[in-house]
């Protein structure tokens, strides 16, 4: 039951919820004595069990409790434990005999806030409202205790955070005065942080780009804004470096600027990749342009060449028509040498590939080396032991070695020395996520090292284009180090270059290491080119090497049949299927490529023979037909004596077991499946 201490209350007036315990005090002595205090209104409940008391704490907010010393059915230990273990801050007052003071000693001592003699009830309210009062002080002080604990360790986390960051950190005053750096800072720069406290933050910047960049920072916080931006720096050492700076004002509760935040990170590993993977996109556009270049010019040459061979053919030995005729055919053949070194940079250059022993190349190669680099360049050639093998074009990987040493005898023009090396070397994944350029695997690195006046970064940046020098005009076509890279690429190999102005030149070539492997017997020289009476099928969509194609297997006894594209291809096939004992089948064609010509014919006619003709790699075609299928691919330009030799080996040759076993079916109907190929 619930009673108040007075009648009525000033508005004013704060109320407290009591709970008594027992017989703390009578009605009477509280209707008496009226548990008053000046501006209080003491509201009681009284209750005399452990099941009310649990209810009443769990049901509702009390101001306090007031406990009898004795009661019948809850002792006062036990009803202190119940309201401490629900609210440690709730008030609990005992009243006692004088003769049980001790006990209410040992009562406070365990959490009682007060006790109170029986026969003094008038003191209660009083203090009552004092243990009120000083359990709120302990509460809010509390409160403010765990929050400045809570605060406190807030901040010795973001010291923590700040002083382990990743990123280096910088915080000035409003006059860009440095007042802190974390470590990271000192590892990234090498100041450590007494000479660097105190400076100004426009200082920063050693120079250069970054003196600018740490100028445009400051202005833009200095005029309460932010600023993002990425910029070379300098090390303490002199070691130029790149970061990624995010500079920002530090505003007070108010909105008034107390210091400046600066975070940078170094984004120089990211910058190296970023560099050389545009390098790669370049030098692969370039590639694609000076391939299609170099196959639209080789289809003009071959027409050239052939209708040059057919007048030598046509002409008397002697005179000057012949002397004429023979200007151009080497004028052809000059043209084609600059063709093929843009078909090797755009690695479409086609392969004899063999295993090869680098050491071998190397020394089979010293004497015209030495030869070509002259008297006053010592040569030096450091051969790895158990050297792997590389799979590789003999004749290409002269070429490179060839080039990289007039390259290096060039800048040596006073003398000099030129080591070549070899050796085994292991490239792991680590080291790949480094370095873009990179595949993990056995290697065999080939190194040129000069001691000559070595290039600059804007040099480097070029030194692979095709038909960039640094030479004097016509001291060189600026096709040398193009064509070292294209046959690199071709040989799933990488290159990379080392140079500093005044310090030399280091080219370094990784090659894919193999085990050794027993040498195949070479074969035969090639048989005097011969012709025959047989029928072909020329597919080729460029009108003068059709012809030409056409001229030289007629006049070698064949007969021949011309389509200008794959789909013409088909419909001749069609007509004259009994006929036709080989098809010479260009890759790329409109309408239909030659691939798709071979794929529909092969099916129903298993001893036709094919011979694909490209100016582009063989790579795809070999590995889709000629390793599976057994198919040939003479590649552009060919002579006349070539394309018979190739065109009879192909006649003669045994097909392959793939194909021969299978008996032909009836006829395929390039009509009835027309759509298939429209």
């Amino acid at each position: 039951m619930e009673h108040s201490s007075v009648q009525g209350k000033a508005p004013d007036a704060t109320i407290l919820k009591v709970l008594l315990l027992g017989d703390a005090v009578t009605g009477g002595e509280l209707t008496a004595h009226g548990m008053e205090y000046p501006g209080h209104v003491l509201k009681w409940t009284r209750l005399d069990n452990a099941a009310d008391l649990r209810d009443s704490l769990e049901g509702d907010r009390w101001d306090a409790v007031v406990c009898a010393h004795s009661m019948p059915h809850l002792t006062c230990l036990y009803a202190l434990e119940v309201v401490k273990s629900h609210d440690a801050w709730t008030p609990f007052l005992l009243t006692v005999a004088p003769c049980d003071e001790d006990f209410a000693v040992r009562a406070v001592q365990t959490g009682a806030a007060d006790y109170i003699f029986s026969d003094r009830p008038g003191r209660l309210a009083a203090a009552i409202v004092r243990a009120v009062r000083e359990a709120g002080e302990q509460r809010t002080h509390s409160r403010e205790k765990e929050e400045l604990q809570a605060a406190e360790d807030g901040l010795r986390k973001l010291s923590m955070a700040v002083r382990q960051s990743p990123s280096a950190v910088v915080i000035a005053n409003p006059a860009g005065v440095i007042e802190y750096v974390n470590p990271k800072f000192t590892e990234t720069t090498g100041f450590p942080p007494e000479e660097t406290l105190g400076q100004n933050l426009r200082q920063l910047g050693l120079g250069g780009p970054a003196m600018e960049a740490h100028e445009n920072l400051w202005r833009s916080v200095a005029g309460g804004g932010e600023w993002r931006g990425e910029f070379q720096n300098r090390r303490k050492d002199g070691a130029v470096y790149w970061e990624r700076a995010y500079a920002s004002p530090i505003r007070d509760a108010s909105g008034a600027v107390t210091h400046y935040l600066v975070i940078k990170e170094e984004i120089t590993q990211q910058k190296v990749l970023e560099r050389q993977f545009q390098q790669s996109q370049k030098m692969e556009a370039i590639g694609q342009l000076a391939g299609g270049v170099a196959h639209d010019f080789n289809n003009i040459l071959q027409v050239i060449a052939g209708y040059g061979n057919f007048l030598l053919e046509l002409l008397p030995p002697e005179g000057e028509p012949r002397e004429y005729a023979q200007e151009i055919v080497q004028g052809v053949e000059r043209a084609t040498g600059l063709t093929r070194q843009l078909l090797v940079f755009s690695s479409r250059q086609m392969l004899e590939m063999d295993d090869l022993d680098l050491n071998e190349v190397v020394g089979g190669m010293a004497k015209m080396l030495k030869r070509i680099i002259g008297e006053d360049i010592e040569m030096e050639f450091a051969g790895g032991e158990g050297l792997l093998a590389v799979r590789g074009d003999r004749g290409q990987m002269e070429q490179v070695l060839l080039n990289l040493c007039i390259n290096a005898r060039d800048a040596m023009p006073g003398g000099g020395t030129l080591t070549i090396g070899t050796e085994n070397v292991v490239i792991d994944q680590k080291y790949c996520e480094m370095h873009t350029w990179a595949a993990p695997g056995n290697h065999v690195l080939l190194s040129v090292t000069d001691t000559g006046c070595g290039m600059d970064a804007q040099t480097q940046a070029r030194i692979f284009d095709p038909f960039f020098t640094t030479k004097e005009p016509g001291e060189g076509t600026g096709l040398g180090l193009a064509t070292v890279y294209g046959i690199v690429r071709q040989h799933q190999g990488m290159v990379q270059v080392y140079s500093e102005p005044g310090q030399g030149t280091s080219f370094k070539i990784y090659l894919p290491g193999i085990e050794r492997r027993a040498q195949t017997p070479a074969s035969p020289a090639a048989e005097r080119a011969r012709g025959g009476t047989e029928t072909i099928l020329v597919a080729e969509d460029d009108k003068f090497l059709r012809t030409l194609a056409a001229r030289i297997l007629e006049s070698a006894g064949y007969t021949v049949l011309q389509a200008a594209n794959g789909r013409e291809a088909l419909d001749l096939f069609s007509r004259h299927s009994g006929r036709i004992d080989l098809c010479l089948l260009d890759v790329v064609m409109p309408k239909l490529g030659g691939k798709g010509v071979y794929d529909f014919l092969r099916r129903g006619h298993p001893r036709l023979r094919f011979l694909f003709t490209s100016g582009y790699s063989a790579n795809t075609v070999q590995t889709e037909c000629a390793a599976k299928e057994g198919v040939d691919l003479i590649q552009k330009p060919y002579g006349p004596n070539a394309l018979l030799r190739r065109v009879r080996g192909v006649l003669d040759a045994p097909l392959p077991a793939s194909r021969s076993t299978h008996a032909d079916p009836a006829p395929a109907r390039w009509e009835t499946n027309r759509a298939l190929y429209s």
